[in-house]
């Protein structure tokens, strides 16, 4: 399966005077429109990796769309969930949408679950991929297993720590942001990005190495195009995603939840799947799918076949809730 890089961006001027990019792939005409939400350090162009293919058998068309910060979205002063979820909304309403699918894929996850929360009714299924979370909603046994993903994922012990510090504590990335500076941070990142495939699953770094070698070049560069303004929307989706959310996704109203599917590869290095395990304990109607030889990035650059009854279950699952 090979990446379509066609990738004209289209803009929507929102209410405040920003600019959001997005990206449509699929038929214009679709019968299910479906908002996909990027990983960390991504931007709108992950959608290139579902199959056209795959979309027009099952009639759908994804919105791809860079929070504010990455790609060519301008930059939110004060973004939380809320402020993105109502973007998504102006898009739906500019889109002429009256409802929609979410999709988010690892640090878009907690992205796509405030939509669910904020948006209702308008949200007719939600699909998590490879979905990260806030280390709070784990149980202390889950902590245990998401250190032992990280340790098995290669990181350095300093690396980890930091991390985990970083995850746990709204404070840290204030200082961080505030002391070391956006810059400095993206310099950081770059380095990291440019050495990112040795530390990914081997079945992850294969794919990317093997079938997309564009992935690198085209979209984390796009992703990173902003410099500072990218590097200051990683620090906040590391604090808006990953510390306590103010609202508890087990509250979620049952009717909201019948359309929930979690996807995760079991050996997924970057995000374990401990996290998609406890979202599945904290809403027990979600479907749970775990990928025996999976990585990070089972999906939206695997087979054709999982996208295919990924995105079917989804929308078949918007038919049945509505019985």
């Amino acid at each position: 399966m090979s990446m379509d890089m066609s990738s004209d961006a289209s803009f929507l001027s929102l209410p405040d005077g920003r600019r959001l990019c997005y990206h449509l792939r699929g038929c214009p005409d679709s019968l299910h429109q479906i908002f996909y939400l990027h990983g960390v350090l991504s931007c709108r162009l992950e959608v290139l990796g579902t199959s056209q293919e795959v979309l027009q058998e099952v009639k759908a068309r994804l919105i791809g769309v860079d929070r504010p910060g990455y790609g060519q979205s301008d930059p939110h002063p004060k973004r939380t969930a809320h402020s993105f979820s109502r973007d998504l909304l102006c898009l739906a309403n500019h889109l002429s949408l009256d409802n929609f699918f979410v999709i988010g894929c690892s640090g878009g996850g907690p992205y796509a679950w405030a939509a669910l929360h904020h948006l209702g009714p308008r949200v007719l299924g939600l699909l998590t991929l490879s979905g990260a979370g806030p280390a709070s909603m784990l149980t202390g046994e889950e902590r245990l297993r998401l250190h032992e993903g990280h340790e098995q994922g290669g990181l350095p012990e300093f690396t980890r720590k930091m991390v985990h510090g970083l995850l746990a504590s709204q404070t840290a990335l204030w200082w961080v942001h505030t002391l070391v500076g956006a810059s400095l941070v993206y310099r950081f990142l770059e380095h990291v990005m440019a050495n990112v495939l040795d530390k990914m699953a081997p079945v992850d770094a294969a794919c990317i190495r093997e079938q997309h070698p564009e992935y690198h070049p085209q979209i984390v560069a796009q992703a990173l195009a902003q410099r500072p303004a990218a590097a200051a929307a990683f620090l906040e989706d590391l604090d808006i995603g990953m510390t306590s959310w103010p609202w508890d996704i087990s509250q979620l109203a049952p009717e909201q939840t019948r359309n929930v599917h979690l996807w995760h590869g079991h050996g997924d290095k970057q995000v374990p799947p401990v996290f998609s395990e406890a979202y599945h304990r904290l809403v027990p109607s979600s479907k749970l799918h775990l990928i025996d030889s999976g990585g990070h990035f089972a999906f939206y650059m695997g087979s054709q076949a999982t996208q295919r009854q990924a995105l079917s279950q989804l929308i078949a699952g918007a038919a049945q809730s509505a019985i």
